[in-house]
């Protein structure tokens, strides 16, 4: 009787041992599910913030985008366009839309700024809903061109514009194309005299690849050096001609010593300012300071 007590007593210690093992693991168990917990919420918390931030800066960014939009539609009466809205005219171009819309925004930014150097009475023709202006913008055009202007049979204005360190050069070349598209409604031989102001024999050559530096201003050349045109791309037509001396009148940042009144390119500049002042406005844009 005394073994059997004795048998009794060391089962009963081994189970109260085991149970007190297992009330001592119990809050172990516990803290330990509520640490690998709270990594998890941590973990899935900041990757919720980190997509949320994500999703606020791009809407913040098309938000800005769309505000610019308005802005110019709202000034200027020009309509921006691109992504989806542009593709079909793009492929028929040879040109690939523009999505990216952090090069939009630059791109955007840019034409604002572009746009504001010209009077407002230029835009009267978008404006008014006369003949609207749409500004196109593409990623590139797979032909190498860097932008054009076009004019459909609705009188209805388009700059295609890609996505280039020269965009808004570009974009006043063809800007001034849209302005003799404009100005030839009421006048079509705008320039009838052109001619006379280049060397004599001379001719256009559409075929750029025999474009010389003959004629073409040289800011380091001799002075003695007659100097008809600001760039080899000039010679290819006269719309060509008129249009790269508008661009380049329209970036000027210091007065250029082709603008002297006795230069042949300033003959050029006369003709083209005074055709507008008779077709558009006498107002001033941002070159007329140099033009004196």
């Amino acid at each position: 009787m005394i073994e059997q007590n004795s048998s009794n007593q060391n089962r009963e210690t081994k189970r109260l041992s085991i149970i007190t093992d297992i009330i001592l693991l119990i809050p172990l168990i516990i803290a330990t599910l509520i640490i690998i917990k709270s990594v998890d919420l941590t973990n899935l918390s900041n990757a919720s913030t980190e997509v949320l931030s994500l999703q606020v800066q791009n809407q913040s960014i098309e938000d800005e985008n769309q505000l610019y939009i308005k802005t110019i539609k709202d000034e200027f009466g020009i309509n921006v366009m691109y992504g989806k809205s542009v593709e079909a005219f793009a492929n028929r171009l040879d040109a690939v839309a523009q999505y990216d819309a952090y090069i939009i925004n630059n791109n955007l930014k840019i034409l604002y700024n572009a746009l504001k150097k010209y009077p407002k009475q230029v835009f009267y023709m978008s404006l008014s809903k006369e003949n609207p202006v749409y500004i196109m913008l593409v990623d590139h055009f797979d032909n190498n061109n860097l932008a054009l202007a076009s004019r459909n049979n609705l009188d209805e204005y388009r700059i295609y514009i890609s996505n280039t360190e020269k965009l808004e050069r570009a974009f006043h070349h063809e800007m001034y194309h849209i302005l003799e598209y404009y100005m030839s409604k009421s006048e079509n031989n705008l320039y009838r005299g052109w001619n006379k102001l280049n060397p004599v024999g001379f001719s256009y050559s559409e075929d750029t690849s025999t474009l010389t530096k003959e004629y073409v201003f040289d800011e380091n050349g001799s002075n003695d050096e007659e100097y008809y045109f600001l760039t080899r791309y000039s010679k290819a037509t006269e719309k060509e001609d008129r249009a790269e001396i508008f661009a380049e009148l329209m970036m000027l940042d210091f007065y250029p010593k082709y603008l002297d009144k006795d230069q042949k390119i300033r003959k050029k500049v006369d003709v083209i300012f005074d055709t507008i002042k008779e077709n558009i406005t006498y107002e001033n844009f941002y070159c007329s300071k140099y033009i004196k």
